[in-house]
Formats: structure tokens, C-alpha cells, sequence
């Protein structure tokens, strides 16, 4: 069994079911969770020097169970810190000015780091800030990745803005990833888009926005192939 194997075992299995997901009442942003992130990047030291760390929002902590994480053997001794919910304007934020967030990059720069963080900008109205802060988070991780944010059902979710509001800012944010990251945006995006309809193929997500089961076992190896293609 692979390093990586049995850190997910331990952690999936055993350890994480101890630490609250959102443990600091008093704080704020990100800093409510850093709990368990501290906790998870102890145990896999245990393991081997951390090789992959996948951050960002509900679509990268969509990967985070043993079933999963597991996949990313080829990688070695992977980490998944992403908080469902959370902005790239809060990670930024999270990794210049709190004491946690300094920390914990400290222990996670040098691995391998993959971003799914982008589309709560969009469905929290906050587009302003975002190409700044992806701007930041790339000058943070300079070798990062990043996915494009996928197709999503927006003819349903017009409780909350437009269709063609929704479907606008999904495109822009994917233009800001691709100019940030060029050949380090994963292109999470065309592949799972169906031309007829301009809206994800059906059994891709399991709900409005997020990946299914079948849409994960697409996405994992397109994002293997692209993290494999550097040492």
C-alpha cells in the first residue's frame, strides 16, 4: 500500500471524524477551520513529505474523501484543505494576514498545488475583487494549477442572478484563470459542456454546481495528466 494510501486511510478512516470542521467559534473567514487543516498536514508528515495540497472551495473539498484522494497515489502524500463556500479573495487574504494562514503555508508551499476556487466570486457577487485576488494567489504558488469553474445549471439558479448573468461571470472568471495560470489552467470547463444547450451534460453534476461521481471520474485523471506533466 502506498504512503499516500494509508495517510488517506488514517485520515478518511479514522483521525479527521475527531476534529471538528469548523472548530474557532470567535473567528472569522478561514481561520474557523484550521483545526483540522493543522491536523491533516501532521498526520501526513507522518507520512512522507507532502507532495500535492488541493485548495480552494466546495468543488476541491468535493475530492476530499478516501475514494478520492486515494487517485492521487501517482502524485504521492496528498493533502485536501479546501473549505466549501470559501473565495479566492478569503484564501488570499487567509495566507497574507493571519497567523494560521502564514503557517500553514510555510508547511505547503513547496508541494504541488491545486486550486478549484473562483465560483463563489461569482455566486456571492463579489467579481471585483476577484482577478486581484487570483492575481495574489498565483504570485503566492507561482507553480500552481488551477481548474477552470465548471459548466453549471444556471436556467435553475436564477434565485439568485440571471442566466445569462451567471453564465457571463462563469466565462469571465474562466478568462482571468487562463491568462493567470496559461498552461496551468486545467480545463475543467469544455470537456463536461454540452454545445447544444450551453449547460453541463446531464449526470456530470449531482446537483446545480457540483461534480458528481461520474464527473469526477473524468475530472481526476485530466487533472493527474496535467500535475504529472512537471516533476
Amino acid at each position: 500500500m502506498s504512503a499516500n494510501r494509508k495517510f488517506q486511510s488514517a485520515w478518511n478512516h479514522f483521525l479527521k471524524g475527531f476534529y471538528k470542521r469548523k472548530s474557532k467559534k470567535s473567528a472569522t473567514g478561514l481561520v474557523r477551520y484550521v483545526q483540522r487543516m493543522h491536523k491533516q498536514i501532521d498526520l501526513a508528515q507522518d507520512y512522507g513529505k507532502i507532495k500535492l495540497a488541493i485548495l480552494g472551495d466546495s468543488n476541491a473539498e468535493n475530492l476530499a474523501s478516501y475514494e478520492y484522494m486515494k487517485k492521487f497515489d501517482p502524485i504521492g502524500v496528498s493533502i485536501n484543505l479546501a473549505v466549501s463556500g470559501t473565495r479566492a479573495d478569503e484564501w488570499l487574504d487567509f495566507f497574507l494576514k493571519t497567523k494560521d494562514g502564514k503557517k500553514i503555508y510555510q508547511e505547503i508551499h513547496k508541494a504541488k498545488i491545486l486550486w478549484n476556487i473562483g465560483g463563489n466570486n461569482i455566486l456571492q457577487n463579489k467579481m471585483e475583487v476577484l482577478k486581484p485576488s487570483l492575481e495574489g494567489l498565483k504570485k503566492l504558488f507561482p507553480f500552481s494549477y488551477n481548474c477552470l469553474v465548471p459548466p453549471i445549471w444556471s436556467r435553475f439558479m436564477q434565485f439568485n442572478q440571471s442566466q445569462i448573468e451567471l453564465n457571463h461571470k462563469v466565462n469571465l472568471c474562466n478568462r482571468y484563470i487562463k491568462e493567470i495560470w496559461r498552461e496551468k489552467a486545467i480545463d475543467t470547463y469544455s470537456p463536461f459542456l454540452n454545445p447544444n444547450t450551453n449547460e453541463p451534460f446531464v449526470l456530470v453534476h449531482k446537483d446545480l454546481v457540483h461534480f458528481s461521481k461520474y464527473g469526477n471520474s473524468v475530472r481526476i485523471p485530466l487533472i493527474l495528466f496535467h500535475l504529472l506533466q512537471s516533476k
